[in-house]
């Protein structure tokens, strides 16, 4: 199980499910959402949150 961040940008609804990820928090949920609105809402790995930059 985990986390299924392109589905949860596809259903806004559950967005707010993200701040309780380990280590997240309302802010950093929102600014996760923001990047990925901004750069087309898909991420195929985990490695692309960070070489994206949106973590770390």
């Amino acid at each position: 199980t985990g986390v299924k961040i392109n589905e949860i940008y596809n259903h806004p609804n559950q967005k707010a499910t993200l701040q309780f990820i380990s280590g997240f928090g309302p802010r950093k949920a929102n600014a996760l959402i923001e990047n990925l609105e901004k750069d087309g809402g898909y991420l195929v790995n985990r490695q692309e949150l960070i070489t994206r930059q949106y973590m770390g």
